[in-house]
Protein backbone atom coordinates (compact mmCIF):
# COMPACT_ATOMS: atom_id res chain seq x y z
CA UNK A 1 0.00 0.00 0.00
CA UNK A 2 1.15 3.41 -0.86
CA UNK A 3 1.90 6.01 1.74
CA UNK A 4 0.42 9.34 2.00
CA UNK A 5 4.14 10.57 1.36
CA UNK A 6 4.40 8.47 -2.11
CA UNK A 7 1.69 10.41 -2.76
CA UNK A 8 2.22 13.47 -2.50
CA UNK A 9 5.54 12.88 -3.72
CA UNK A 10 3.86 11.84 -7.15
CA UNK A 11 1.80 15.18 -6.83
CA UNK A 12 5.10 17.32 -6.77
CA UNK A 13 6.95 15.56 -9.55
CA UNK A 14 3.18 16.13 -11.71
CA UNK A 15 3.47 19.70 -10.78
CA UNK A 16 6.99 19.46 -11.92
CA UNK A 17 6.26 17.93 -15.10
CA UNK A 18 3.54 20.43 -16.02
CA UNK A 19 6.03 23.58 -15.69
CA UNK A 20 7.93 21.92 -18.22
CA UNK A 21 5.06 20.56 -20.56
CA UNK A 22 1.60 20.64 -19.73
CA UNK A 23 0.30 18.55 -22.00
CA UNK A 24 2.85 15.77 -20.46
CA UNK A 25 1.70 16.49 -17.22
CA UNK A 26 -1.87 16.28 -18.12
CA UNK A 27 -1.65 12.85 -18.89
CA UNK A 28 0.61 11.63 -16.24
CA UNK A 29 -1.88 13.59 -13.69
CA UNK A 30 -4.26 11.80 -14.90
CA UNK A 31 -3.27 8.05 -14.66
CA UNK A 32 -1.82 9.41 -11.24
CA UNK A 33 -5.75 9.66 -10.49
CA UNK A 34 -6.52 6.39 -11.76
CA UNK A 35 -4.10 4.86 -9.30
CA UNK A 36 -5.30 7.25 -6.41
CA UNK A 37 -8.62 5.29 -7.45
CA UNK A 38 -7.08 2.33 -7.44
CA UNK A 39 -5.27 2.75 -3.88
CA UNK A 40 -8.14 4.29 -1.86
CA UNK A 41 -10.68 1.31 -2.88
CA UNK A 42 -7.89 -0.82 -2.15
CA UNK A 43 -7.73 1.01 1.05
CA UNK A 44 -10.97 0.83 2.12
CA UNK A 45 -11.39 -3.15 1.60
CA UNK A 46 -7.98 -3.29 3.52
CA UNK A 47 -9.06 -0.74 6.32
CA UNK A 48 -12.83 -3.29 6.21
CA UNK A 49 -10.84 -6.19 6.92
CA UNK A 50 -9.36 -4.66 9.66
CA UNK A 51 -12.06 -3.74 11.11
CA UNK A 52 -13.52 -7.24 10.89
CA UNK A 53 -10.67 -8.84 12.36
CA UNK A 54 -10.55 -5.93 15.58
CA UNK A 55 -14.71 -6.65 16.02
CA UNK A 56 -13.84 -10.13 16.11
CA UNK A 57 -11.00 -9.80 18.61
CA UNK A 58 -13.45 -7.34 20.53
CA UNK A 59 -16.06 -10.12 20.57
CA UNK A 60 -13.81 -12.53 21.74
CA UNK A 61 -12.43 -10.57 24.48
CA UNK A 62 -15.89 -9.53 25.77
CA UNK A 63 -17.09 -13.46 25.94
CA UNK A 64 -13.76 -13.97 27.80
CA UNK A 65 -13.87 -10.90 30.08
CA UNK A 66 -17.73 -12.13 30.78
CA UNK A 67 -16.16 -15.68 31.83
CA UNK A 68 -13.43 -14.22 33.96
CA UNK A 69 -16.01 -11.78 35.81
CA UNK A 70 -18.38 -14.64 36.25
CA UNK A 71 -15.86 -16.57 38.07
CA UNK A 72 -14.70 -13.80 39.97
CA UNK A 73 -18.26 -13.72 40.98
CA UNK A 74 -18.63 -17.00 41.93
CA UNK A 75 -15.67 -17.18 44.01
CA UNK A 76 -16.31 -13.92 45.59
CA UNK A 77 -20.06 -15.46 46.51
CA UNK A 78 -18.33 -18.90 47.79
CA UNK A 79 -15.60 -16.77 50.10
CA UNK A 80 -18.75 -14.79 51.46
CA UNK A 81 -20.83 -18.35 51.92
CA UNK A 82 -17.50 -19.98 53.64
CA UNK A 83 -16.95 -16.57 55.93
CA UNK A 84 -20.34 -16.51 57.10
CA UNK A 85 -20.44 -20.60 57.80
CA UNK A 86 -16.67 -19.63 59.85
CA UNK A 87 -18.08 -17.36 61.73
CA UNK A 88 -21.12 -19.36 62.89
CA UNK A 89 -18.75 -21.84 63.35
CA UNK A 90 -17.17 -20.44 65.41
CA UNK A 91 -19.44 -19.14 67.40
CA UNK A 92 -20.34 -22.66 68.06
CA UNK A 93 -17.13 -23.53 69.14
CA UNK A 94 -16.89 -20.75 71.66
CA UNK A 95 -20.65 -21.92 73.10
CA UNK A 96 -18.87 -25.40 72.90
CA UNK A 97 -15.97 -24.43 74.93
CA UNK A 98 -18.17 -22.63 77.25
CA UNK A 99 -19.97 -25.92 77.98
CA UNK A 100 -17.18 -27.79 78.43
CA UNK A 101 -15.95 -25.32 80.64
CA UNK A 102 -19.31 -25.72 82.91
CA UNK A 103 -19.84 -28.97 83.49
CA UNK A 104 -15.91 -28.88 84.25
CA UNK A 105 -16.96 -26.51 87.38
CA UNK A 106 -20.20 -28.85 88.16
CA UNK A 107 -18.12 -31.84 87.94
CA UNK A 108 -15.29 -30.16 90.35
CA UNK A 109 -18.54 -28.86 92.65
CA UNK A 110 -20.36 -32.41 92.37
CA UNK A 111 -16.86 -34.02 93.36
CA UNK A 112 -16.55 -32.10 96.39
CA UNK A 113 -20.01 -32.73 97.05
CA UNK A 114 -19.26 -36.63 96.86
CA UNK A 115 -15.92 -36.10 99.01
CA UNK A 116 -17.46 -34.31 102.06
CA UNK A 117 -19.98 -37.44 102.02
CA UNK A 118 -18.31 -39.79 101.82
CA UNK A 119 -16.13 -38.22 104.72
CA UNK A 120 -19.22 -37.71 106.71
CA UNK A 121 -20.30 -41.08 106.25
CA UNK A 122 -16.82 -42.57 107.52
CA UNK A 123 -17.08 -40.23 110.20
CA UNK A 124 -20.81 -41.17 111.18
CA UNK A 125 -19.56 -45.17 110.49
CA UNK A 126 -16.63 -44.83 112.97
CA UNK A 127 -18.04 -42.53 115.45
CA UNK A 128 -20.89 -45.44 115.66
CA UNK A 129 -18.70 -48.14 115.96
CA UNK A 130 -16.87 -46.94 118.72
CA UNK A 131 -19.81 -46.18 120.26
CA UNK A 132 -21.08 -49.95 120.54
CA UNK A 133 -17.73 -51.59 120.91
CA UNK A 134 -17.29 -48.93 123.98
CA UNK A 135 -21.06 -50.27 125.00
CA UNK A 136 -20.25 -54.43 123.90
CA UNK A 137 -18.11 -56.22 126.41
CA UNK A 138 -17.79 -59.20 124.33
CA UNK A 139 -15.54 -56.52 122.01
CA UNK A 140 -13.90 -55.05 124.45
CA UNK A 141 -12.61 -58.96 125.79
CA UNK A 142 -12.07 -60.10 122.09
CA UNK A 143 -10.07 -56.84 122.16
CA UNK A 144 -8.43 -57.72 125.35
CA UNK A 145 -7.55 -61.27 124.13
CA UNK A 146 -6.13 -60.12 121.00
CA UNK A 147 -3.74 -57.35 122.61
CA UNK A 148 -2.48 -60.59 125.11
CA UNK A 149 -2.02 -62.78 122.00
CA UNK A 150 0.08 -60.16 120.57
CA UNK A 151 2.52 -60.14 123.56
CA UNK A 152 2.54 -63.86 123.87
CA UNK A 153 3.95 -63.59 120.32
CA UNK A 154 6.53 -60.93 121.15
CA UNK A 155 7.84 -63.05 123.53
CA UNK A 156 8.14 -65.98 121.47
CA UNK A 157 9.52 -64.06 118.88
CA UNK A 158 12.27 -62.45 121.51
CA UNK A 159 12.84 -66.14 123.01
CA UNK A 160 13.46 -67.29 119.00
CA UNK A 161 16.10 -64.75 118.02
CA UNK A 162 17.90 -65.05 121.61
CA UNK A 163 17.89 -69.11 120.91
CA UNK A 164 19.78 -67.87 116.79
CA UNK A 165 22.12 -65.80 119.45
CA UNK A 166 23.10 -68.82 121.38
CA UNK A 167 21.63 -72.08 120.28
CA UNK A 168 22.97 -74.12 123.58
CA UNK A 169 20.28 -72.69 125.96
CA UNK A 170 17.36 -73.69 124.95
CA UNK A 171 16.11 -76.56 121.93
CA UNK A 172 15.23 -75.43 118.79
CA UNK A 173 11.68 -77.12 118.40
CA UNK A 174 10.77 -75.58 121.96
CA UNK A 175 11.25 -71.92 120.93
CA UNK A 176 9.76 -72.52 117.06
CA UNK A 177 7.22 -74.39 118.37
CA UNK A 178 6.10 -71.64 121.47
CA UNK A 179 6.49 -69.26 118.56
CA UNK A 180 4.15 -71.51 116.30
CA UNK A 181 1.88 -71.73 119.27
CA UNK A 182 1.34 -67.94 119.69
CA UNK A 183 0.79 -66.96 116.21
CA UNK A 184 -2.54 -69.02 115.95
CA UNK A 185 -3.61 -67.64 119.24
CA UNK A 186 -3.41 -64.53 117.67
CA UNK A 187 -5.08 -65.25 114.37
CA UNK A 188 -8.08 -66.81 116.48
CA UNK A 189 -8.20 -64.45 118.42
CA UNK A 190 -8.14 -61.51 115.32
CA UNK A 191 -10.83 -63.46 113.90
CA UNK A 192 -13.12 -63.26 117.15
CA UNK A 193 -12.59 -59.69 117.30
CA UNK A 194 -13.46 -59.88 113.75
CA UNK A 195 -16.61 -61.77 113.93
CA UNK A 196 -18.14 -59.93 116.69
CA UNK A 197 -17.15 -55.94 115.04
CA UNK A 198 -19.38 -57.52 111.53
CA UNK A 199 -21.96 -58.16 114.05
CA UNK A 200 -22.09 -54.87 115.55
CA UNK A 201 -21.55 -53.61 111.50
CA UNK A 202 -24.81 -55.01 110.49
CA UNK A 203 -26.77 -54.21 113.15
CA UNK A 204 -25.48 -50.06 112.87
CA UNK A 205 -27.00 -50.00 109.05
CA UNK A 206 -30.32 -49.19 110.80
CA UNK A 207 -28.54 -46.37 112.35
CA UNK A 208 -30.19 -42.93 110.64
CA UNK A 209 -27.26 -41.03 110.75
CA UNK A 210 -25.10 -43.73 108.98
CA UNK A 211 -28.16 -44.21 106.85
CA UNK A 212 -28.70 -40.44 105.76
CA UNK A 213 -24.51 -40.81 105.04
CA UNK A 214 -24.79 -43.58 102.47
CA UNK A 215 -28.00 -41.99 100.79
CA UNK A 216 -26.58 -39.07 100.21
CA UNK A 217 -23.01 -40.86 98.77
CA UNK A 218 -24.94 -42.68 96.36
CA UNK A 219 -26.69 -39.29 95.08
CA UNK A 220 -23.53 -37.45 94.61
CA UNK A 221 -22.25 -40.54 93.13
CA UNK A 222 -24.94 -40.60 90.47
CA UNK A 223 -24.93 -37.03 89.93
CA UNK A 224 -21.06 -37.09 89.73
CA UNK A 225 -21.17 -40.29 86.80
CA UNK A 226 -24.24 -38.29 84.94
CA UNK A 227 -22.22 -35.00 84.85
CA UNK A 228 -19.03 -36.95 83.69
CA UNK A 229 -21.22 -38.43 80.63
CA UNK A 230 -22.25 -35.05 79.89
CA UNK A 231 -18.45 -33.59 80.48
CA UNK A 232 -17.38 -36.43 77.83
CA UNK A 233 -20.18 -35.62 75.40
CA UNK A 234 -19.83 -32.02 75.61
CA UNK A 235 -16.14 -32.51 74.99
CA UNK A 236 -16.88 -34.45 71.98
CA UNK A 237 -18.92 -31.69 70.66
CA UNK A 238 -16.46 -29.49 71.28
CA UNK A 239 -13.75 -31.61 69.15
CA UNK A 240 -15.92 -32.47 65.88
CA UNK A 241 -16.92 -28.05 65.77
CA UNK A 242 -13.44 -27.61 66.30
CA UNK A 243 -12.39 -29.97 63.30
CA UNK A 244 -15.13 -28.42 61.30
CA UNK A 245 -13.70 -24.75 62.10
CA UNK A 246 -10.23 -26.15 60.93
CA UNK A 247 -11.71 -27.48 58.20
CA UNK A 248 -13.58 -24.23 56.66
CA UNK A 249 -10.55 -22.17 57.22
CA UNK A 250 -8.70 -24.30 55.04
CA UNK A 251 -11.34 -24.20 52.22
CA UNK A 252 -11.70 -20.07 53.23
CA UNK A 253 -7.85 -20.14 52.56
CA UNK A 254 -8.32 -21.96 49.35
CA UNK A 255 -11.37 -20.11 48.21
CA UNK A 256 -9.72 -16.75 48.63
CA UNK A 257 -6.54 -17.95 46.87
CA UNK A 258 -8.89 -18.90 44.08
CA UNK A 259 -10.89 -15.34 44.38
CA UNK A 260 -7.54 -13.57 43.77
CA UNK A 261 -6.39 -15.80 40.69
CA UNK A 262 -9.61 -15.01 39.27
CA UNK A 263 -9.52 -11.41 40.08
CA UNK A 264 -6.34 -11.17 38.36
CA UNK A 265 -7.59 -13.06 35.44
CA UNK A 266 -10.91 -10.54 35.61
CA UNK A 267 -8.30 -7.70 35.19
CA UNK A 268 -6.38 -9.09 32.77
CA UNK A 269 -9.89 -9.96 30.75
CA UNK A 270 -10.63 -6.24 31.23
CA UNK A 271 -7.76 -4.79 30.08
CA UNK A 272 -7.71 -6.94 26.46
CA UNK A 273 -11.09 -6.21 26.26
CA UNK A 274 -10.26 -2.09 26.29
CA UNK A 275 -7.43 -2.86 24.04
CA UNK A 276 -9.60 -4.58 22.23
CA UNK A 277 -12.14 -1.51 21.97
CA UNK A 278 -9.37 0.85 21.22
CA UNK A 279 -8.35 -1.23 18.17
CA UNK A 280 -11.62 -1.54 16.80
CA UNK A 281 -12.43 2.25 17.09
CA UNK A 282 -9.11 2.67 15.55
CA UNK A 283 -10.21 0.46 12.60
CA UNK A 284 -13.43 2.60 12.52
CA UNK A 285 -11.70 5.63 12.13
CA UNK A 286 -9.50 4.52 9.80
CA UNK A 287 -12.36 3.03 7.60
CA UNK A 288 -14.35 6.52 7.51
CA UNK A 289 -10.79 7.83 6.62
CA UNK A 290 -10.48 5.44 3.57
CA UNK A 291 -13.92 6.38 2.48
CA UNK A 292 -13.47 10.09 3.04
CA UNK A 293 -10.16 9.69 1.07
CA UNK A 294 -11.78 8.01 -1.59
CA UNK A 295 -14.54 9.92 -1.97
CA UNK A 296 -12.18 13.19 -2.56
CA UNK A 297 -10.18 11.20 -4.74
CA UNK A 298 -13.03 10.24 -7.04
CA UNK A 299 -14.42 13.93 -6.84
CA UNK A 300 -11.25 14.92 -8.44
CA UNK A 301 -11.02 12.33 -11.14
CA UNK A 302 -14.45 13.43 -11.90
CA UNK A 303 -13.95 16.45 -12.38
CA UNK A 304 -11.32 15.75 -14.30
CA UNK A 305 -12.65 13.37 -17.04
CA UNK A 306 -15.10 16.45 -17.17
CA UNK A 307 -12.72 19.45 -18.02
CA UNK A 308 -11.50 16.75 -20.32
CA UNK A 309 -14.48 15.42 -22.33
CA UNK A 310 -15.33 19.61 -23.18
CA UNK A 311 -12.59 21.48 -25.17
CA UNK A 312 -12.15 24.21 -23.49
CA UNK A 313 -13.38 27.76 -24.39
CA UNK A 314 -11.73 29.57 -26.86
CA UNK A 315 -8.94 32.10 -25.44
CA UNK A 316 -10.93 35.78 -25.34
CA UNK A 317 -8.43 38.73 -26.37
CA UNK A 318 -8.92 41.59 -24.86
CA UNK A 319 -7.14 44.53 -26.57
CA UNK A 320 -7.34 47.73 -24.60
CA UNK A 321 -8.71 50.78 -26.67
CA UNK A 322 -5.89 53.43 -27.59
CA UNK A 323 -6.08 56.09 -24.97
CA UNK A 324 -7.15 59.31 -26.37
CA UNK A 325 -4.55 62.69 -26.57
CA UNK A 326 -4.55 64.26 -23.66
CA UNK A 327 -6.29 67.46 -24.36
CA UNK A 328 -4.78 70.67 -25.18
CA UNK A 329 -3.13 72.89 -22.59
CA UNK A 330 -4.78 76.35 -21.92
CA UNK A 331 -2.55 78.75 -20.85
CA UNK A 332 -4.51 81.77 -19.10
CA UNK A 333 -2.79 85.44 -18.97
CA UNK A 334 -3.97 87.56 -16.29
CA UNK A 335 -3.52 91.32 -16.85
CA UNK A 336 -1.07 92.93 -15.11
CA UNK A 337 -2.33 94.67 -11.77
CA UNK A 338 -2.86 98.56 -11.51
CA UNK A 339 -3.53 100.09 -7.92
CA UNK A 340 -6.05 102.50 -8.67
CA UNK A 341 -6.09 104.23 -5.82
CA UNK A 342 -5.23 108.15 -6.42
CA UNK A 343 -2.79 109.75 -4.30
CA UNK A 344 -5.88 111.15 -2.55
CA UNK A 345 -7.08 107.98 -1.54
CA UNK A 346 -9.12 107.29 -4.42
Amino acid sequence: MKSVRTILWSFALVATIYAVNPAVARADYGTVRVDAVRQADWNISSAQQALDAARANQATADSAYRRAAARANSDFQRVTDLDRSLASLQENLVNAERAVEIRRIAQGTIRQRFDAASAAAQNAFNALIARQQQASPEYRRAELAVQEAQRHVSKSLDALIAWLGNPSSVSQSSAADELARNVDALRAATEARQRIADTLTRGSIVESELGNANRAIERERANLDSIAAELARADAERAAVAGSVARAQTDASDARARLAASQQSASAARAALDNANQAAAQAQANLDSAYSYASYVRAQREREIAAAAWPPPAPIIVVAATPPPPPARVIVVKPAHHNHRSRYGR
